[in-house]
């Protein structure tokens, strides 16, 4: 039997579709781990195709609270706790656009938006600028290449969570 239950966050949830948002909550944290150097100098990031795919299938709720919970790891890790912030912004204003644009164009208009939350808390935490500045190229790069592994993962996702 399914239950589907109305949320306070909006959307419809299941045992299914909550097991699968409390997977993309946590699933940041591992991908964190995984980095892939490139031959251009900067590393591509994997951990934002999960809270990517969570604002695609949950909306603004979904992306927020994959970005907060996704974060915990690497912030512990970097002792850069504005990183736990700037991941819940992304996520939240990755489910607002995605619901109007395509989810390539929905994650560089959050990008844009938290790139200045970057920008100046890295530094605040006493990263030199040309350090914070490849950090920014390198999560844009990585943004864009999780926007399209997640809009694939979508099509998977989407029959498991309704």
């Amino acid at each position: 039997m399914q239950y589907n239950y109305q949320g306070l966050f909006g959307f419809a949830f299941s045992h299914r579709s909550t097991i699968m948002l409390a997977f993309l909550a946590v699933m940041p944290n591992i991908a964190g781990m995984l980095v892939l150097p490139t031959p251009f100098g900067f590393k591509l990031h994997f951990f934002q195709i999960f809270i990517f795919l969570a604002a695609m299938l949950y909306g603004k709720w979904g992306g927020l609270l994959s970005g907060t919970f996704g974060s915990l790891y690497i912030a512990l890790a970097l002792s850069n706790p504005f990183i736990i912030f700037g991941n819940a912004l992304l996520g939240f204003l990755t489910g607002i656009f995605a619901k109007r644009v395509n989810i390539v164009l929905a994650v560089l208009m959050a990008f844009a938006i938290q790139a200045p939350w970057i920008y100046i808390t890295d530094q605040l935490i006493g990263m030199p600028v040309a350090v914070v500045e490849g950090a920014i190229v390198s999560l844009l790069i990585s943004g864009v290449v999780c926007a399209f592994v997640a809009a694939i993962a979508y099509k998977k996702a989407l029959p498991l969570v309704q």
